[in-house]
């Protein structure tokens, strides 16, 4: 947990994060709100009412970018060099720094999930039942969550720590994953799986297993990636 808290005490000297998110909720529960005033949208619909953009595209951007920052962050301040003089293992450190997104980031959009069942418990419905009905589809988008974690991850170690790619890559994956290609073509470009599964539409069986074996494999880049840094890396 000590790890966590230095990757938590980044953010406290920026508020560049907090506006970002504060931004965010706003979005959440304006397109939220919107969709509970509309009484033609039925209840089921205000998932992908209020959660449209987010999943569309601030997700899809915010992760490399939060991702870039943190690493950019710790190259302007040297923190991995101080890190690594008071006697902390900087592989360690890395390893749950990875895991602090790639649990964080699903949480996060819970979180912002819980507010679209708010306005679901407005209308009338239940909430613990509609939230179990969504189970399969949540568990879905948290590997999707986790895919697009890895990736950014893997992206700035191959870039050789360019800050700047990860974030440009999920840009120009978000916005091509905004246009109707078909049903079969999201499945080449993992920046657009957040959009399409949340959005509720028709899962088939090699759907799912294509999502499951691209976080596989993506959870596979990552362990390689672990395994053969070697500790001149934080050098950069």
């Amino acid at each position: 947990m000590k790890f966590w808290r230095f990757e938590l005490y980044k953010y406290r000297r920026s508020m560049g994060l907090a506006i970002i998110l504060f931004l965010t909720t706003i979005i959440v529960l304006f397109q939220s709100y919107t969709g509970y005033i509309t009484k033609e949208i039925p209840s089921k619909a205000l998932y992908a009412t209020g959660l449209d953009l987010l999943s569309m595209l601030i997700f899809p951007v915010l992760i490399p970018m939060v991702i870039s920052l943190s690493h950019y962050i710790d190259k302007e301040n040297f923190g991995l060099q101080n890190l690594f003089l008071k006697g902390i293992d900087i592989k360690q450190f890395k390893l749950f720094r990875w895991l602090f997104y790639v649990v964080g980031f699903p949480i996060l959009f819970l979180i912002y999930f819980g507010i679209v069942l708010v306005f679901i418990g407005l209308r009338g419905e239940n909430i613990f039942l509609t939230f179990y009905n969504l189970i399969p589809y949540l568990l879905l988008v948290v590997l999707s969550i986790m895919t697009l974690v890895n990736i950014s991850f893997c992206i700035y170690d191959l870039a050789k720590q360019n800050s700047l790619l990860p974030i440009l890559i999920g840009l120009g994956g978000a916005i091509l994953g905004t246009f109707p290609f078909g049903d079969h073509i999201w499945l080449m470009n993992p920046y657009s799986y957040l959009n399409y599964v949340f959005s509720f539409r028709r899962l088939h069986t090699y759907h799912i297993v294509i999502l499951i074996v691209v976080t596989i494999v993506t959870f596979g880049g990552i362990m390689i990636l672990n395994t053969s840094r070697t500790e001149c890396e934080y050098e950069g």
